[in-house]
């Protein structure tokens, strides 16, 4: 603990030669203690070693605002850093972001592989994969999760090193969770050796 009044008052010489550097003492140490200091002046530095907090005196020199936090070695600007929940959600408006937390909102889910989706802000969804076509007729994909709510549009396109002979169409029956497709063989060759597909929702 290092506080003063930061008054030096009239005294002999060596009382004011120690009055002199535990003023100076409370000023490089933020005049830190348990406690506020009994004197004090606006936007001056206090720093609560009870609860790890860094404050500063208001301009009118009525009130301590917190400015910070010491937490695990680091410092935490006050009022503190948004949690993953508050990212996703997007609707608190005082606290600081990280980088995590920032991809966190942007990007709050997704599963980045040859059969994934991912999530945008605001609940977007896109999905994709692909499939090898063995024979012609119907055939059905799961998407890798769930739309919550709705399918907004499914793309489904057939790969071909052949000249394109056949069809591939998207079934009527779609719902939130998969979709059914068929594969036309016009001349009994089936050219298509994979379906790729997009899927769009929320």
């Amino acid at each position: 603990m290092s506080q003063h009044d930061l008054n030096i008052a009239n005294q002999t010489s060596a009382a004011a030669r120690a009055d002199i550097n535990a003023a100076y003492a409370a000023l490089a140490t933020q005049s830190s203690g348990t406690s506020a200091p009994s004197t004090t002046y606006a936007n001056q530095w206090w720093y609560d070693t009870s609860a790890a907090i860094l404050k500063i005196r208001n301009n009118a020199d009525s009130a301590w605002l917190d400015v910070g936090i010491f937490s695990g070695g680091n410092f935490v600007p006050s009022p503190g850093l948004a949690s993953q929940s508050e990212a996703v959600a997007g609707t608190n408006n005082t606290k600081f972001m990280t980088p995590l937390r920032v991809i966190e909102a942007v990007i709050p889910a997704k599963s980045i592989v040859t059969n994934g989706y991912i999530k945008l802000g605001g609940g977007i969804y896109l999905q994709w994969g692909r499939l090898t076509v063995a024979t012609g007729g119907a055939g059905s994909v799961s998407f890798p999760v769930a739309f919550p709510s709705a399918v907004f549009s499914i793309v489904v396109t057939g790969v071909s090193n052949s000249v394109v002979q056949t069809g591939v169409s998207l079934n009527a029956g779609y719902s939130r969770t998969a979709f059914s497709y068929d594969v036309a063989v016009d001349d009994g060759t089936l050219a298509y050796s994979e379906i790729h597909w997009q899927a769009y929702g929320n």
